[in-house]
């Protein structure tokens, strides 16, 4: 099973947020734990921050070598639009034509 990046960073922000909860409301009762647990949130933290700036970098990245591709191809991308939008506007016209009989 595949793990989606965005849904590991919200549930990473997810914790990151009860724990910091958990530690405003209760921190004086786990004593010298809430000092381990603080450490590791800020752990958690950074890791969270690194993997927000890896993905964003990677979808710049991917984001580049489209346009790149784009302005190399321009005759190849414009007709993959127009199959696209062929192949689009004739299963929209058959379910239209569905509707009306």
């Amino acid at each position: 099973m595949e793990v989606n990046r965005e849904t590991l960073l919200r549930d990473m922000r997810q914790v990151v947020a009860q724990t910091q909860a958990l530690l405003e409301t209760g921190g004086d009762k786990l004593g010298k734990t809430r000092e381990a647990v603080a450490e590791h949130l800020e752990a958690a933290k950074d890791t969270l921050v690194d993997l927000e700036r890896d993905l964003e970098h990677g979808a710049r990245r991917a984001v580049r070598r489209a346009d790149h591709y784009a302005q190399d191809n321009p005759w190849r991308v414009a007709g993959a639009a127009l199959i696209v939008g062929l192949v689009l506007g004739t299963v929209l016209g058959i379910g239209a034509g569905h509707r009306r009989d």
